[in-house]
Order: C-alpha cells, then sequence, then structure tokens
C-alpha cells in the first residue's frame, strides 16, 4: 500500500511540474506596451514603418521614460528614471524635452494607448495625441497637463522651438512629411497652414541660429537632412548635416543650444552589433554654427528617440522611450 500511495504521489508531482512548466510559457494576457522600432520607407522618409509583429518585442508599461544623465557635459552618463504623473495613456513615447519662460521643463509625447504592436503605429480610437507633461524639478519627474494637439490620422515625434516673440512652435512628423502647430502658452497649439518638409522627410528637430535663420533636420535613408528657413515655415533644402555610415541608419535628431557654446545633437545610430531590435544606439554630435555638424566619438548608451535637455543647473538628460533598464523584471 505505502509503495502505491509513493508511486501516486509521484505522479501527482510531476504532472503539478509540467502544468506550470507550461503556465510559465503561455503568452501573458495582461496588456504590454511594445518598445518603439523603425525603418526607411520607400521614399526614404518616413522611419516610423512598423518592422514587422515577429521583430517586435513586448515590455511592461511604465509610466514615463528612461533618461541618461550627464554631469559632466555629456562625457560620462548614468541612467535614471523619469515618471509621468497622472498619464491619460498607457505609454508615452517620442519625447522632447523643452524648457519653458519660467524655468519649468516641458515635456511633449506622443500619447499611445496599443497593447499591442508599435504603439506610435495607430491609436485603437484613431486618434494621435501630443501630451505636454510639466516638470517644477528641472526634468527629474513631471505631472501631464493635457493635450497639446491632436488629429485624426498618424502624427508622431514632436519637436518643440522657441520663436523671437516667445511663442513655441511645435515641428511634427506625418509620415514622410513635417507640420507645424503654435502656441502662445506651450498648452494649446494651433496647426500652420501647409507643410514646413514636403516628402523630403520627417521626425524633425530644430535650431534658430543667429538673424532668426532656422535649420530643420529630418531623416532620410542617406543620414539626416538639413533644410533653412528664414521664418521658419517656408523650408530649403540645405544638403545634409550627419550622413549615415555604411550599413547604419542615423535618425531622430535633436538639436539643442550648448551653454558652453555652439550646439550639441541627440540622435540614434542603428547599430548592426545590437541584435535586440528595441535597442538603437544613442550618439552625441557638436556644431559651432547650427550647420555642420561633427559626431563625437564614443556613445551615450541605449534607447531609441533621444530627446536632449540641458538643465538650468547645467545637467544634460537624454529621454529615451522605454521603460528604465532598473524598473525592468
Amino acid at each position: 500500500m505505502g509503495k502505491l500511495i509513493c508511486s501516486a504521489l509521484l505522479v501527482i508531482s510531476f504532472a503539478s511540474i509540467a502544468s506550470i512548466a507550461s503556465l510559465a510559457q503561455r503568452e501573458p494576457t495582461s496588456p504590454r506596451l511594445l518598445y518603439r522600432t523603425g525603418s526607411l520607407s520607400k521614399e526614404g522618409g518616413d522611419m516610423h514603418q512598423h518592422r514587422g509583429s515577429h521583430k517586435v518585442r513586448k515590455m511592461n508599461r511604465f509610466p514615463g521614460y528612461a533618461v541618461h544623465v550627464s554631469s559632466d557635459s555629456g562625457q560620462t552618463w548614468r541612467i535614471e528614471a523619469a515618471r509621468i504623473e497622472g498619464m491619460s495613456t498607457l505609454a508615452a513615447v517620442d519625447p522632447a524635452p523643452f524648457i519653458a519662460s519660467n524655468g519649468d521643463v516641458l515635456l511633449y509625447s506622443l500619447g499611445s494607448n496599443q497593447t499591442r504592436g508599435d504603439p506610435a503605429r495607430s491609436q485603437p480610437d484613431n486618434t494621435w495625441r501630443i501630451l505636454v507633461a510639466r516638470s517644477k524639478d528641472g526634468g527629474k519627474s513631471f505631472v501631464e497637463e493635457g493635450v497639446a494637439y491632436q488629429e485624426n490620422s498618424g502624427i508622431t515625434d514632436p519637436f518643440a522651438l522657441r520663436l523671437k516673440d516667445g511663442r513655441i512652435r511645435l515641428y511634427i512628423s506625418k509620415g514622410n512629411r513635417v507640420l507645424s502647430a503654435t502656441s502662445q502658452d506651450g498648452f494649446v497649439f494651433k496647426k500652420d497652414p501647409g507643410f514646413r518638409s514636403d516628402r523630403k522627410g520627417g521626425v524633425p528637430g530644430a535650431i534658430m541660429v543667429e538673424n532668426s535663420l532656422v535649420y530643420l533636420f529630418v531623416c532620410q535613408r542617406q543620414g539626416i537632412r538639413r533644410l533653412r528657413s528664414s521664418n521658419g515655415l517656408d523650408f530649403q533644402d540645405d544638403g545634409m548635416a550627419i550622413k549615415a555610415s555604411s550599413g547604419r541608419m542615423v535618425c531622430d535628431p535633436h538639436p539643442v543650444r550648448n551653454p558652453a557654446g555652439g550646439y550639441v545633437m541627440a540622435y540614434k545610430e542603428k547599430d548592426p552589433a545590437v541584435k535586440d531590435p528595441r535597442f538603437d544606439v544613442i550618439r552625441l554630435a557638436d556644431s559651432v554654427d547650427g550647420r555642420t555638424w561633427t559626431p563625437r566619438s564614443g556613445t551615450v548608451g541605449t534607447g531609441s528617440v533621444p530627446g536632449l535637455l540641458i538643465a538650468k543647473d547645467g545637467t544634460w538628460r537624454i529621454y529615451a522611450t522605454g521603460r528604465p533598464p532598473m524598473m525592468r523584471r
């Protein structure tokens, strides 16, 4: 009898282990967000076409961004997490930090309610929202303030630029075009007529240099292209700013004025050595005049869609789409 009982217990134990293993291999049913990936369209401008569901990796939701932080002007970096309290969507991607006139840090993002697929590809309610959050502590943490701009078709990658008269202009990607919207307060934006870049490339970044000249940077297959304008609305082609190396892709330009002089740009580079498609390499480039750029040697780290902020205290922060490493399970 004892042997029969032991045999029965063994059978039950093995069955339980098999059942647990089977459960562990099942796909979780709770909603998860996917890390942003991108590829070039046939036109060479749209960097955010879907790579295919088999290549998109799932990740847990996190209400905010991973942040690369430097206290020595970008020589060394550490990782932190910037949380956005009161988020109205499941995720925020495409970060664009901006220092308001009162010293607050505003953070513009594409809000996403996707639970599967690329969070920047399409929205369940067919409404695409650029959200704005505010920070009172120099960009360490944020509280969502609401919707800054929205459309019923695909918009991504906002970038904020202060105009000479104090207004704020958002340059926004729409496929391989760039539209813009302008605001008096940084919280409610009205669309400007027409497009700033008509099929010359999307994913914009911009700076204003002397004499109100505006350089607009967009992504193309060959690299990051530069456009120029005297009014920030009507742009002409001005050549390549950063050329892609053979076998690599560069995109997501985020230029800002360097308090030490000149300008600095954060951008991403797709590195073939990084097999995980969730992670791109973040790099920096410097410019004296805002037109000619010299990439720095080395990299900041990994992340996608880098948004560069140089805070009032001199701290450099690069917000990157995705869950911070210390928050991953």
